[in-house]
């Protein structure tokens, strides 16, 4: 179902991306997101409604900023870098998210882990080619680092809470923040 609604949004955006302008696709896409997301969890009658359950709101919350705030600095990034190299950077996440884990969930580092991580920032460098000469180019840097940090502490908080909240919850109060942001 999830695949199916991504692929359904993606192509209906892209299709729409000559008549709006990015800001007003993402709208219509958070939109959407809840109508789906609050449909889907009525239907199936999830416990908690579409808040989730009490004891895990705060972080369903928290998931649903970090995951606005990953959203607007991707866009941000992807404005003021070249594609190649913001997606370099948005895409260094799985390291930050091991980070994360380690410190917040208690979770072991691999030496697999090391060695992978080693290869995402070694790639990471010779993709984006840092030098001296980037200064003017340093806030779509930050915007893309902010990007995919906040994206690795919302996959923190989703496995923090576990398989007590639905995605169906997650995804509709990230279509409500996101919305009100907008």
């Amino acid at each position: 179902l999830r695949t199916c609604s991504f692929t359904c949004v993606a192509a209906l955006s892209s299709a729409m991306t000559r008549h709006f302008a990015a800001v007003e696709i993402q709208l219509i896409r958070y939109l959407g997101l809840m109508v789906i997301s609050m449909a889907a969890l009525r239907c199936c009658r999830i416990p908690g409604g579409v808040l989730g359950p009490r004891s895990t709101r705060g972080l369903v919350l928290l998931r649903s900023v970090l995951y606005s705030a990953h959203t607007m600095f991707m866009l941000e990034a992807f404005v003021r870098l070249r594609f190649d190299e913001a997606t370099a950077i948005l895409f260094s996440f799985p390291v930050w998210t091991v980070i994360f884990s380690y410190f917040v969930l208690n979770e072991r580092i691999s030496v697999c882990w090391v060695l992978s991580a080693t290869a995402i920032v070694s790639a990471l460098l010779l993709i984006v080619k840092p030098n001296k000469q980037q200064y003017q180019r340093l806030y779509g840097f930050l915007m893309a680092f902010l990007g995919s940090i906040s994206f690795s502490l919302q996959v923190v908080c989703v496995k923090y809470t576990g398989p007590v909240v639905h995605w169906c919850q997650f995804e509709f109060l990230s279509g409500l923040v996101c919305t009100c942001v907008l």
